[in-house]
């Protein structure tokens, strides 16, 4: 325990499913941990089960995309808890659409709030950031892999793996460490709404049914839970990985070719 004891932390998209395991991971570890998204409702309620009296969580809303919208959630977080130093550039849009399905807008949006959103945390909270700082941008497998059904979502997130290494090189300079994690299949909401939209699945049983039939194709047989990628992100944030820098750990259960 305590493996970020005091450190403060802001993750965004964070209202729920990888973001929200992540933010209840490092403030099981001690961090002082600000939550934000878009969906007011749900991130305020996950503030207040991790922290009931709010000194140690707080919801923040925040649009990643818009620059105004992180230099007011950077301004609250310095002058609540006085620093920061884990950023988890967690929030997203993915939209799942074929390639002739899809229009140039669709395209835009998706990268607007995917690898924008991650641009600018890295750009506005990297120059905030104090020695030792740990910034984590969330990609994923289907970055280094094909996506017929979500080709947008797989482009944005290849970006923000590029992204990742060559803001690793810019910011070592100061002793701040970016690194990128590349998640395959957790059950989240997404993923169940993924399966709705792209085949139809509409009734729980159907949708248990088509997340059978992706756990069939995972090496080891099932889908990821989504606090195992928070423990990969807490050891990316904590002083255990101090020298690791430029680095993207897959957590895929075996499935990207190798």
């Amino acid at each position: 325990m305590g493996r970020v004891e005091g450190k403060v932390a802001l993750v965004t998209g964070a209202a729920n499913g990888i973001g929200l395991a992540t933010a209840r991971r490092l403030f099981e570890e001690g961090a002082n941990v600000v939550l934000t998204d878009i969906d007011d409702a749900n991130g305020q309620a996950a503030a207040v089960s991790l922290s009931v009296d709010e000194n140690r969580a707080v919801y923040l809303h925040h649009d990643v995309s818009d620059e105004a919208s992180w230099a007011s959630v950077l301004d609250a977080v310095f002058a609540r808890f006085g620093g920061l130093g884990i950023l988890v550039n967690n929030a997203y849009r993915g939209i799942g659409l074929s390639i002739g399905d899809a229009s140039l807008r669709d395209f835009q949006d998706s990268f607007r709030v995917t690898t924008d959103g991650a641009f600018l945390g890295v750009k506005l909270a990297g120059a905030r950031m104090a020695e030792g700082g740990s910034i984590i941008n969330m990609s994923s497998i289907a970055a280094h892999m094909g996506a017929p059904r979500n080709p947008l979502y797989a482009a944005a997130k290849a970006a923000v793996s590029s992204l990742s290494r060559s803001a690793a090189l810019d910011l070592a300079r100061r002793g701040i460490r970016v690194n990128a994690v590349a998640p395959g299949m957790t059950r989240t909401a997404a993923l169940e709404k993924h399966l709705e939209v792209s085949t139809g699945a509409k009734t729980p049983e159907a949708i248990e049914a088509g997340l059978r039939s992706i756990a069939a194709s995972i090496p080891l047989k099932r889908i990821a839970d989504p606090s195992e990628i928070a423990n990969v992100i807490l050891f990316l944030a904590s002083d255990e990985a101090s020298f690791v820098t430029g680095a993207e750990f897959v957590v895929d259960g075996g499935s990207l070719p190798q």
